[in-house]
């Protein structure tokens, strides 16, 4: 209940409470525990508390001694930060009840009538004794006593309610607000890694199910349940088992060559009959790859993207044209046509039967060609990506050795780039010349790959963040973007590892997606030095290096 300004308000303390001060003598003792504390919840979450939803306490990981880390609180939605607000002042926590009416006018009403009642009663019985004279009397002093006794029973009648009462029952040294957090996706991690898939599990493995993973994560339900579904985690037998990286390369690299050796259409596959050859030939088989669930994981980065759904406007659109043509065609038959249909003899019917019959098969099996999905079940369809799995080999080779790379595309040996000797050296560096494919070099072996005619700068849009150019050399090299830090200014420190100058348009494609929101480009020249150097002759091209050291 709420407080109401210019009304009296009884305070009292509960038997129960708790005095948190201290005296001035014992300021160098511990502060005395608190027992209660106030929170500031956003409205959306105070009215999901209290329509009846559950919030739990949950410790981030890190923290060197269990339960002395920092705490989150964790909602069906959200994962929330806590910050405790200390607070000099003194902060009473009370239960107020409204105000009450009053009691005591009904009580001497009650009074009133039973001695009235009791003054009639010894009236009646002295009635027969009392003469005339003096019945008047008492009826002319009774009109007398008459409005002295109304007076007394309305004033009765007006006795003020009870104020509203309020009870003190804690006291408090702040109050604790929330901000929003990360799900804690180290300790997610933690839990399943020695339960990876690769390797036979051991007899005292611990295995997490969902609800033991809210149990022990700081998350929300809804976000753990993202961050399970769309990372290398696998629900094997009802519990969450951890992909590494590792075996997810190693089944690639089998589904594609077992794909290809096979002359399996990529957009037809079907799970069933490539499980077994993909568990032949990875290592620990059906420890690595138990199931259909884990090759679909593992296959999810060469899996074609589903098409849109059309909006209904586009589709009642297409519809209504179609009735229009099926109409129009219509009016254009001759009115003899159904006439000359119905005397046909049977004979011909029947030959017109088998023909539309074998016309129908022919029509089926081109549509199967034309559509190879409707040859596979649904449930056991995987289509994957003809183009991803060709960057899938181009990152492979990447990956290689150069000269071997060479030999084998039969490509010959790469020539110094001038702008080679300007380059400050990474300390510690121990790149040799011809250590790593040219752009030029690795364009070709993707040509022939492909069996296209894509150039460098269609190759480079075509493999993203997921590698970088040199720009200095002009070598490729892999870059797993994914493991990358997540935090802005820790992600650029690795970064510049990896090379010293960069172009900003690539540096920012890999920082954006740690901002949250923040302009780039205005950070970056917060954060980084901007420097021109001739890469080519007679022109300069601006490029990012670290602003310090």
């Amino acid at each position: 209940m709420a407080m109401v300004e210019g009304k009296p308000l009884l305070v009292s303390y509960s038997p129960k409470f708790v005095s948190m001060d201290q005296e001035v003598a014992d300021l160098a003792q511990p502060i005395p525990e608190t027992r209660w504390c106030l929170m500031e919840l956003p409205k959306e979450q105070l009215q999901a508390l209290e329509a009846g939803q559950r919030f739990y306490f949950r410790e981030f990981s890190g923290s060197d001694v269990p339960g002395e880390g920092y705490c989150a609180l964790c909602t069906k939605t959200s994962t929330l930060g806590l910050e405790f607000l200390e607070n000099s002042n003194t902060i009473l926590v009370g239960k107020v009840e409204p105000e009450a009416a009053s009691s005591s006018g009904s009580k001497a009403d009650d009074a009133a009538k039973e001695s009235k009642s009791g003054e009639k009663a010894a009236e009646n019985t002295d009635a027969g004794k009392e003469t005339p004279a003096e019945t008047a009397a008492e009826n002319k002093d009774a009109g007398k006593e008459a409005p002295a006794e109304k007076a007394a029973e309305n004033k009765d009648a007006a006795a003020p309610p009870i104020p509203a009462r309020c009870t003190v029952f804690a006291q408090c040294r702040g109050q604790l607000i929330v901000k929003p957090e990360k799900v804690d996706v180290n300790r997610v991690r933690e839990l399943l890694a020695p339960t990876a898939l690769g390797a036979v599990l051991k007899p005292e493995a611990v295995l997490f199910n969902s609800a033991a993973l809210q149990h022990e994560v700081a998350a929300s339900s809804d976000e753990l349940d993202v961050l399970l579904n769309t990372n290398r985690y696998v629900n094997v037998d009802g519990y969450w088992r951890l992909l590494p990286e590792r075996v997810e390369r190693e089944v690639l690299d089998a589904a594609i060559t077992v794909i290809t050796a096979m002359g399996w259409k990529p957009q037809a596959v079907n799970c069933k009959d490539l499980l077994p050859e993909v568990q032949r030939s990875v290592r620990n088989g059906e420890a690595a790859v138990p199931n259909i669930a884990v090759l679909r994981k593992a296959l999810h980065s060469v899996t074609q993207d589903p098409e849109p759904e059309k909006k209904p406007e586009e589709a009642d659109k297409k519809g209504e044209k179609k009735e229009g043509e099926g109409e129009k065609k219509e009016e254009k038959k001759p009115a003899d046509d159904a006439a000359k249909k119905t005397e046909e003899p049977a004979a011909s019917a029947s030959a017109s039967a088998s023909s539309s019959s074998a016309a129908a098969t022919v029509q089926d099996s081109a549509s199967a060609a034309d559509d190879p999905t409707s040859l596979v079940p649904p449930e056991d369809l995987l289509v994957l990506d003809k183009q991803k799995m060709s960057v899938f080999r181009a990152l492979q080779i990447l990956s290689e050795p150069a000269q071997k790379v060479r030999d084998r595309f039969q490509l010959p040996p790469p020539e110094a780039r001038p702008s080679a000797a300007k380059r400050p050296r990474l300390a510690g560096s121990t790149s040799l010349p011809g250590s790593s494919l040219q752009l030029d070099e690795f364009t070709k072996v993707w040509q022939e790959l492909t069996d296209s005619e894509t150039n460098s700068e269609e190759v480079l849009k075509i493999l993203g963040n997921m590698a970088y150019v040199d720009v200095f050399e002009g070598t490729v090299h892999p870059l797993d973007a994914t493991g990358l830090p997540r935090e802005p200014r820790d992600r650029l420190r690795r970064l510049f590892e990896l090379q010293t100058h960069w172009r900003p348009e690539r540096l920012a494609a890999l920082i954006a997606p740690t901002l949250n929101g923040v302009k780039v480009d205005p950070w970056l020249l917060k954060s980084a030095r901007q420097v021109f150097v001739e890469l080519e002759a007679g022109k300069e091209e601006r490029l990012l290096i670290k602003k310090f050291g």
